[in-house]
């Protein structure tokens, strides 16, 4: 544990400071001093207490920050000594609003802190009692201003000591139990609880010229210097108790690796001691995307602060896994984990990408796309298909040797074209919900509990499933085509679903991929619109939200969806098929810069509008490789990875009719 001292000091004697001519805009220092122990509460000297920067500082000088260009531009927003020695580390002005707050603006990195006691002094007190003082706590605004106020305690200005150098109004704010959390801002700060009665201590621009320094007193604003009203110091001070972040700071498989054992352990490394038995199933969480949530031994080194779970079950050949570390485990120190999510590519046998004639099994009228998924448990993928037209879904059992059987069919309304099978209620079973939003709950032996309905958007196209929120529990998303937006639902924790909550996209929005194109731990979502050839990208806040839209060109009329490590950088790139309402021969990759955003998009050539496509090592070398239905002509088509790019398809499958996937 830590003890920090958060301090800043205004004074007039050889400092610099804004002008009060305006009322400049706000500017800012994220500067924290720090020792292992309580710093005593006198001038801190230059020596003594170096600076601790909790994240790096904004340090133009103080003239461009002002914009008024009265300061002396030598000095900038490092630290400032004057006369006396005390740093002063830059502040907040008033603006004329009346949103009058001296505040100190601060950022935790690596710490999780609590604020234990703030503290207040003005040197020399020349008012009669008004105004008051108000001791703020705010969260950052996202614009670099106090935002939602967190705590306040009110002082009697005339209780303000008189003794600058030793003497503070401590103001105990344990009671609040105010937690900074890692990479967020905040603000302490004082105002006065009439926000017409300002209180701003501005001093000159270090010259000593007039008509630059005001203060308040009875109720009346003097011109410090022409009244000789003298020197005037104002400083805030704060305790904060911090303790390490707990981090996942390595793991093994490594994040999108594409040829992953099936026997393979999972492995973490966390930067601090963690408690060993907070490492359990409902704070690890491994799902494979056919194979459903796995259980496993799990084992933690406390010399080294590695965890390991051994799955019971392999995992499927193929098949995307993903990993989830939630806040339930915790370091020695009883801070929680910052969530982490990461997901990779189970390997494949070698294989010429050839296949065998095809089998034909009778579904409803209009099936559209085939999800795979082992929903009796016994490691057999077996088949769940969406029919539009017959508006339910068929459920083919694999009985062995890739032979299938009709089980049952599940009515699911209007609307259906797609469906994603997931354990919504982590209960080992695999459950499906489909894209007007019906999700059945799975019994483990290939049937379904009846349906649960939800509400959601304007004509719902092709759902996805992901835990959005870093809670352990797979959560939902579904593009609205008509509502140029899509809908994501958060898990209850128990199976059940939170009402829908929108995000705007561009236009007609049909497909979408969840996955982590940044590398930041936290599930993205990619859409593709139809009418207005992009897909954007929607970052997670890993909190079930997302932020604001990144927009990406491709080909005319994307459609389907899918994000794979085409080029084995370890960022997931991003591929489009195209159709439906044009006639196109193009599938667009767009791969990954390394940071989320994507590089425009190189053209592949199909045939017969491709619409939907997919990803997979089909030929087992290690590689990520497209496979395309084209709706209108007779062939599925196959595009095998070689570096540096794709080559041209190689394979040709006939279908019966029109192909989906």
């Amino acid at each position: 544990m830590k003890i920090f001292k958060l301090l800043v000091i205004f004074a007039s004697v050889g400092m610099i400071s804004l002008v009060t001519e305006g009322f400049p805009q706000p500017s800012d220092s994220t500067r924290m001093l720090t020792s292992d122990a309580p710093i005593p509460l006198d001038k801190p000297s230059h020596a003594s207490i170096p600076p601790f920067r909790i994240s790096p500082p904004i340090e133009p000088d103080l003239g461009k920050l002002s914009h008024m260009n009265l300061l002396d531009t030598t000095y900038y927003c490092d630290y400032i000594d004057y006369s006396g020695g005390n740093f002063c580390y830059y502040f907040h002005a008033p603006s004329a609003s009346g949103n009058d707050y001296y505040t100190m603006r601060f950022t935790t990195e690596g710490y999780v802190c609590t604020l234990l006691t703030a503290w207040i002094a003005v040197y020399p007190p020349y008012f009669t009692g008004t105004p008051d003082l108000e001791v703020f706590v705010w969260a950052d605004n996202g614009a670099g201003f106090p935002g939602a106020e967190l705590a306040n305690v009110t002082i009697p200005f005339n209780q303000l000591p008189t003794v600058f150098d030793s003497s503070y109004v401590p103001v105990d704010y344990s009671a609040f139990n105010l937690v900074f959390e890692n990479g967020e801002e905040y603000f302490i700060g004082v105002t006065t609880p009439d926000k017409s009665e300002r209180i701003s201590i501005l001093t000159d621009d270090g010259t000593n010229g007039l008509g630059r320094s005001y203060i308040w007193a009875d109720g009346i604003w003097y011109n410090r210097a022409a009244s000789g009203m003298g020197d005037f110091d104002f400083c805030i001070g704060a305790y904060v108790c911090c303790n390490a972040l707990l981090i996942a700071s390595g793991h093994s498989p490594s994040i999108n690796a594409s040829s992953v054992s099936a026997t393979s352990d999972i492995s973490v490394s966390f930067n601090v001691p963690v408690v060993p038995s907070s490492i359990g199933s409902l704070t690890w969480l491994v799902t494979g995307q056919i194979t459903g949530l796995h259980a496993g031994a799990f084992s933690y080194n406390d010399a080294s602060n590695n965890a390991t779970i051994d799955p019971v079950v392999d995992f499927a050949p193929g098949e995307v896994v993903t990993v989830t570390l939630t806040d339930g485990i915790t370091s020695a120190e009883g801070v929680p984990l910052k969530p982490y999510s990461w997901s990779f590519t189970v390997a494949t046998e070698t294989a010429p990408a050839q296949f065998a004639n095809k089998d034909d099994y009778s579904t409803g009228d209009a099936p559209h796309g085939v999800v795979p998924a082992d929903i009796d448990g016994d490691g057999d993928n077996d088949l769940l298909v969406p029919n539009l037209n017959s508006q339910y879904v068929e459920v083919l059992r694999n009985v062995g040797n890739g032979i299938f059987e009709h089980v049952a069919n599940y009515p699911v309304g209007t609307g259906c074209i797609s469906l994603v099978a997931a354990d919504f209620n982590n209960d080992g079973h695999i459950d499906m919900a489909t894209d007007n939003i019906s999700v059945f709950m799975g019994n483990g032996d290939g049937t379904f509990q009846p349906k649960q309905d939800y509400a959601g958007g304007n004509e719902t196209y092709y759902i996805v499933a992901a835990d959005f929120n870093l809670d352990g529990h797979m959560d939902l998303a579904v593009p609205n085509a008509l509502g140029t937006n899509f809908s994501v639902l958060l898990n209850n924790g128990d199976g059940t679903f939170a009402a829908h909550v929108d995000y705007p996209v561009t236009n007609f929005p049909i497909a979408m991929a969840a996955g982590d194109v940044n590398n930041d731990g936290i599930p993205d979502l990619v859409v593709t619109n139809h009418f207005a050839a992009k897909v954007t990208v929607h970052l997670g806040n890993g909190d079930g939200t997302f932020a604001a839209r990144s927009e990406y060109s491709t080909s005319a009329g994307p459609y389907g969806i899918a994000e794979a490590d085409f080029n084995g950088d370890g960022y997931l790139d991003i591929a489009t098929g195209h159709g439906s309402s044009i006639t196109t021969d193009t599938v667009s990759v767009l791969l990954n810069n390394g940071d989320g955003t994507f590089a425009p998009y190189t053209k592949y050539r199909a045939k017969y509008s491709p619409l939907m496509i997919n990803t997979g090592d089909i030929d087992g070398d290690g590689d990520i490789d497209i496979i395309a239905a084209n709706v209108i002509g007779p062939p599925f088509r196959f595009w095998p990875m070689m570096a540096p790019g794709f080559s041209l398809p190689v394979l040709s499958i006939p279908p019966e009719r029109s192909p989906s996937m």
